[in-house]
């Protein structure tokens, strides 16, 4: 199932706070306690939150992707074990261009004896590898897990790529109690937005910041985007699935077109069926090849016909 939610960005105005992420370490004895949502589950998720938006960089002036990520998980059993094992991924192109991660704050708690003890993840513990020449992965495991433990994780990282502005998934192969994403888009930038998977939104926002951003010259309005759901089953992967990311609850972001008030001009970077048609057509080994075919067969008729 496809929901398409087409986006403008033209949106009632008025201002609201930002910060709609939940505290870090407020974690209570009552979180423990499972819920009929994860009665059988290795896992849950008791609360998500993840927030987009772009900026200008003002160390070398550049526009980007800010993405901050907060999760709690209670651990069920050892099969859940895996979920406190965390790769982020880092992508980069060149010594000079490459995304960042940082911020990180990653915490275990354990119940004991009625109290709450935590433990910390140590900096010296976190590692980065170098996957290929355009990819690090951030690599850390949490420490001191039991089953019945809670982790908690929070980062933040910088990037560079505005065209997917960034795929919220919804659901994982774990329940979920609440899953919320916040996108802060430049009116300037247009996107189009869709929402696949089974399940709906239990709530949806749009808001407008006013003046929130210096891009190209003016100080502009953003549009904040909030997408909630709450109680999301576990992703069961089916077989002859072709690719279970392509029946998850998610949020895909598509970069459309870019205005530039400075100029009046308008950079378009999304294309129809028609364009990619045309593409292919001109593309000389693609469509070069096809002409081949029909000078050919053009050539066979001609013969057959003085024959």
């Amino acid at each position: 199932m496809r929901q398409f939610l087409t986006l403008f960005l033209i949106f009632s105005i008025y201002t609201n706070s930002i910060a709609q992420t939940f505290d870090f370490g407020k974690v209570s004895i009552s979180d423990f306690s499972k819920t009929d949502l994860d009665s059988n589950a290795n896992a849950i998720v008791l609360n998500e939150f993840g927030r987009s938006s772009v900026f200008v960089d003002d160390y070398d002036n550049r526009i980007k992707l800010q993405h901050e990520y907060h999760v709690l998980i209670r651990i069920n059993n050892k099969e859940g074990f895996k979920k406190a094992n965390f790769e982020i991924p880092s992508y980069k192109r060149g010594s000079y261009i490459r995304d960042y991660f940082d911020e990180l704050k990653a915490v275990t708690y354990n119940l004991e004896n009625g109290r709450i003890e935590k433990t910390e993840l140590e900096n010296k513990k976190v590692f980065r590898e170098n996957y290929s020449a355009y990819l690090d992965l951030n690599k850390f495991t949490l420490p001191n897990i039991k089953e019945g433990s809670i982790i908690e994780v929070s980062y933040r990282t910088l990037e560079q790529d505005l065209f997917n502005f960034k795929t919220w998934e919804f659901q994982d192969d774990i329940p979920k109690i609440q899953s919320q994403y916040i996108a802060i888009i430049p009116a300037s930038f247009a996107y189009n937005v869709v929402l696949r998977g089974p399940y709906k939104l239990t709530d949806q926002k749009a808001e407008a910041l006013k003046e929130y951003i210096f891009l190209d010259g003016l100080r502009m309005d953003c549009s904040k985007l909030t997408y909630t759901m709450k109680n999301i089953p576990a992703f069961v992967e089916e077989d002859y699935m072709t690719s279970p990311t392509n029946f998850k609850s998610a949020i895909y972001y598509e970069l459309e077109s870019i205005f530039y008030p400075s100029t009046g001009s308008k950079k378009t970077f999304s294309k129809t069926w028609k364009d990619v048609d045309t593409d292919l057509m001109n593309e000389k080994a693609f469509g070069g090849q096809l002409k081949k075919n029909r000078l050919i067969q053009s050539q066979f008729s001609n013969d057959c016909i003085s024959y």
